[in-house]
């Protein structure tokens, strides 16, 4: 159908709830889109792996996080954080490093949760960083919320004194208590 929503939902459909043979037409189908020389359509095929997030999904998405449309890049980046893989993390930390789509990177990595806490980790250690990008991602451990996030702000408290306002305030967020 050339009715995008219509395909879209179909796809999705039977990939969550069809039979083998429906998996498989709506896998090829899906792997068509994807290689498409349309933008529309690999925008849709990062859509629809979204929705479907399946963590073994992950190779299609690192492909289409390069794609030079950007409303496709911004399709998959949204779709990644939904796929919750962790070979994700890195491509989308090196999009927040160099400044592109920031806001979609840091709500794909909060969607992410935890898979995504080893490489903030990583960045707030070892890269060098805006004081924004800094305390961009330190909020966003906060928004995480988790015990592992706690754990990162617990340890960066006395590593990076100059931070402690804005560490304070996520480990407020993640409702920290000692």
């Amino acid at each position: 159908d050339k009715d995008h929503r219509l395909m879209k939902a179909a796809i999705t459909g039977l990939m969550t709830s069809g039979g083998i043979s429906a998996v498989v037409t709506a896998g090829q189908k899906l792997l068509q889109l994807i290689v498409s020389p349309v933008a529309g359509e690999r925008k849709m095929a990062a859509e629809i792996i979204g929705e479907l997030g399946v963590q073994s999904f992950y190779k299609p998405i690192l492909d289409l996080l390069k794609d030079e449309n950007t409303e496709v890049v911004k399709a998959a980046i949204t779709a990644a954080g939904k796929v919750k893989n962790e070979k994700l993390t890195q491509p989308l930390m090196q999009m927040f490093l160099q400044h592109k789509n920031e806001k979609l990177v840091t709500d794909a990595l909060h969607n992410a949760g935890d898979i995504s806490l080893k490489e903030i980790k990583r960045a707030l250690t070892h890269e060098l960083l805006t004081r924004q990008q800094q305390s961009k991602l330190i909020l966003l451990c906060g928004r995480i919320g988790s015990d592992g996030a706690t754990k990162i702000l617990d340890e960066l408290v006395w590593k990076t004194p100059s931070l402690r306002a804005e560490i304070f305030h996520a480990l407020h967020l993640c409702e920290f208590k000692l």
